[in-house]
C-alpha cells in the first residue's frame, strides 16, 4: 500500500514500508469426552485449555424434549448431565465455541453424545412372601422381567444397602424371624441401572 501526503511548499514523498501481516486462524482444537452413557453426569473438556486469550462457551441441543445440563458454560472444562426419559437411545449435539480474541470465533466444534435409556425397575412375583422361620424362599423376578441382557441384584435396602446376590432367582436360606425385606435392581446390557429398585 503506498500512501502520498501533501503539504503546500514541500515537495511531496510516498511512503512505501507499511507491511501487512497475514495470522493463521488458531486450530478449535477438539473435545475430550466419553460419547455413551447412561443418564447421568460425565466431564467434558477443551483441548485449548489454558491457551492465551481464548474464551470458551458450551452449549446442548435439546432432543425430544429434553436439555441437558451445563454445569459452568464458560470454562475450558464442565461438567454435563443427560436426562432420558424415553425407550430409546437419544443423542445430544454438545456445541463448544471457542472466541480466540484476535481472530474472533473459531469453527463451532459439534460432539454428539448418545445416552442410553435407563431400565424399568424389575417385577417380583408373588411378593410379600409368607414362609415357616427356618425355611428357604426363593424370590423371582416375573414377566416381563427376566429380560434378555439383564442382570438383577438383590439388596436389603431401597437405596445403597448391603448386596445380597445377583441373578433372576435369590433364595433366602435361613427365612428370618419377622418382616424382613428384600429389593431387586436392574441392570441392563448398557450397564444402566434400574432408578428404582421394586
Amino acid at each position: 500500500v503506498d500512501w502520498s501526503i501533501s503539504f503546500p511548499g514541500v515537495t511531496p514523498n510516498t511512503y512505501t514500508d507499511f507491511n501487512n501481516m497475514l495470522m493463521a486462524l488458531p486450530s478449535e482444537g477438539t473435545v475430550y469426552g466419553i460419547t455413551t452413557l447412561c443418564p447421568g453426569t460425565s466431564n467434558y473438556a477443551s483441548s485449548e485449555a489454558g491457551v492465551p486469550g481464548f474464551t470458551f462457551s458450551w452449549t446442548a441441543g435439546t432432543v425430544g424434549g429434553e436439555t441437558p445440563t451445563i454445569a459452568t458454560s464458560t470454562l475450558s472444562a464442565t461438567n454435563i448431565t443427560f436426562p432420558n426419559n424415553d425407550v430409546v437411545n437419544k443423542v445430544y449435539p454438545v456445541y463448544l465455541q471457542i472466541n480466540s480474541g484476535c481472530c474472533g470465533n473459531l469453527p463451532l466444534i459439534t460432539y454428539n453424545v448418545t445416552v442410553y435409556p435407563d431400565p424399568n425397575a424389575p417385577t417380583v412375583a408373588g411378593s410379600p412372601y409368607s414362609n415357616c422361620i427356618g425355611g428357604s424362599q426363593t424370590l423371582s423376578v416375573s414377566a416381563p422381567d427376566p429380560v434378555a441382557g439383564y442382570n438383577y441384584n438383590w439388596y436389603n435396602a431401597a437405596s445403597g444397602g448391603t448386596l445380597y446376590g445377583a441373578g433372576s432367582n435369590y433364595i433366602v436360606n435361613p427365612v428370618l424371624t419377622g418382616a424382613t425385606s428384600y429389593y431387586a435392581e436392574a441392570i441392563d446390557a448398557n450397564g444402566c441401572k434400574s432408578p428404582t429398585r421394586t
